[in-house]
């Protein structure tokens, strides 16, 4: 299985330890990814989670398939 690296290089060189994202390719899904968020999104990490979600976009992945299950909270400012 694909670690996040490489499927997009260099996303792992920022960490939030409050949040943690998992990407798999959506076998299938033309231009398609899992993204798997386990912790919280708030006002102190939702930038965090807005520039790797754009790195996903970025490269060429634009049919996003999130799974929430694993997240504990998320705010206003998250959803954005």
């Amino acid at each position: 299985m694909d670690n996040n690296n490489s499927l997009i290089p260099g996303f792992d060189n920022e960490k939030d330890d409050s949040l943690s994202i998992v990407i798999r390719k959506a076998e299938g899904v033309q231009n398609g990814i899992f993204v798997y968020l386990s912790g919280y999104i708030d006002t102190y990490n939702s930038s965090f989670f807005q520039k790797q979600v754009s790195k996903i976009i970025e490269s060429g992945f634009v049919n996003l398939i999130f799974n929430c299950s694993a997240l504990n909270y998320v705010s206003s400012t998250g959803i954005g």
